[in-house]
C-alpha cells in the first residue's frame, strides 16, 4: 500500500487509515474530510460540515480519534470550507507524513 494508507501512533502501533475513515463516515453532518498526520504525535482532522454539526459533534470526533490513536496523540479538529485536492484531482482521505519513514526504519531493523 501507499504510505498514506497508514497512521503511526506515538507508541509505535501502525494502523490502516480505514480505522480513521470509519469514524468520520459515520457522522451524517460531515460532508467531506481529510486526516493529516504531521508528526508521530499529531494529527489534524479537517472537516467540511453541514446541518447538524455542533460543538458536541466536534468533541465526539476528537474523543474518538484520541481513543483510536492513544492519549499521547494530539488531535486538532479544523472546520474548513473545502478540502484541498492535489493537482491530480484525486482526493486523499488520509495523508501521513510519518508512516513511510517509520515503516522503512522498522524494516531496516529486521
Amino acid at each position: 500500500g501507499r504510505h498514506t494508507d497508514f497512521l503511526v501512533t506515538p507508541d509505535g502501533r501502525v494502523m490502516h487509515a480505514l480505522a480513521a475513515i470509519y469514524i468520520l463516515r459515520e457522522i451524517p453532518s460531515i460532508q467531506a474530510f481529510q486526516v493529516v498526520q504531521e508528526r508521530i504525535d499529531r494529527v489534524t482532522v479537517s472537516v467540511v460540515v453541514g446541518e447538524g454539526f455542533d460543538e458536541a459533534t466536534g468533541a465526539a470526533v476528537v474523543s474518538r480519534f484520541r481513543a483510536l490513536l492513544g492519549p499521547r496523540m494530539a488531535v486538532e479538529l479544523a472546520v474548513v470550507p473545502e478540502i484541498h485536492r492535489p493537482a491530480s484531482g484525486k482526493h486523499l482521505y488520509v495523508i501521513s507524513n510519518v508512516a513511510a519513514e517509520y515503516l522503512r526504519a522498522e524494516l531496516a531493523l529486521r
